[in-house]
């Protein structure tokens, strides 16, 4: 089983993420437990005040180093006695992209650390102390980390042995090794026609060395045309 805690101050957000669908039924086989940590429950004053202006000015506001820093730390002290190591990944636009690769990596952590970024940034002294990476999820800003924190979540349980019905359904995904890093082929089911749209004949043919032919062929010609950047 691998644990995967995510430290938010909007906690709320994933209470039905956790349940719902693939992820809800990897909980359910005991295959994956998440945990959602309240920040504020980490903070000293009345206000449970997590943020603050940055030092040397500028917009917006910071998440402050210490609540974080002890978020974590009750997480260490938790496993304390576990030799398994804890990873500690900061959801941030500064991050490295999130892609199949890393996401296979993370599905192999035993103890995992979800830290949602938020507001103008975080203090640099908790990213220095505590985290391991930092993960961007795309080239353009969102609200908060929490969106992050759930597409990380969900990219990684999704390869966990036992959480899908077909333990070969990943294997055809996009990006996949098995797909040599592309883009998944066209997909068709029934009706076998709509309207003048007919399901291409080799997929009708049985001929399974055709039709692997066929779909490696859509495949490469998609990837080079949506996305030439994938070194295939």
């Amino acid at each position: 089983m691998i644990h995967i805690y995510i430290i938010t101050i909007f906690p709320e957000l994933f209470n039905e993420f956790i349940k719902t669908s693939i992820v809800g039924i990897a909980r359910e086989k005991k295959i994956v437990s998440i945990n959602i940590i309240n920040l504020r429950d980490f903070t000293d004053d009345k206000h449970k005040s997590v943020d603050s202006p940055p030092y040397g000015g500028g917009p917006g506001m910071i998440l402050k180093a210490i609540p974080l820093m002890k978020a974590v730390n009750s997480i260490r002290s938790y496993h304390s006695e576990s030799k398994e190591r804890i990873k500690v990944v900061l959801t941030s636009p500064k991050g490295q992209i999130l892609n199949q690769k890393k996401s296979t990596e993370f599905s192999k952590e035993k103890i995992l650390v979800i830290v949602c970024g938020h507001y103008a940034g975080v203090d640099q002294r908790f990213i220095d102390k505590e985290c391991d990476e930092e993960i961007s999820i795309g080239d353009y800003i969102l609200t908060g980390g929490e969106i992050p924190a759930m597409v990380i979540s969900d990219s990684l349980i999704r390869l966990l042995p036992g959480t899908l019905g077909n333990p070969d359904s990943n294997l055809y995904d996009s990006f996949s090794e098995y797909n040599s890093g592309m883009l998944e082929p066209p997909l068709y089911t029934r009706p076998e026609i709509i309207g003048d749209s007919k399901v291409p004949d080799v997929l009708l043919s049985g001929n399974h060395s055709e039709i692997e032919k066929w779909r490696l062929s859509k495949s490469l010609d998609i990837t080079k045309s949506n996305r030439p950047d994938l070194k295939i």
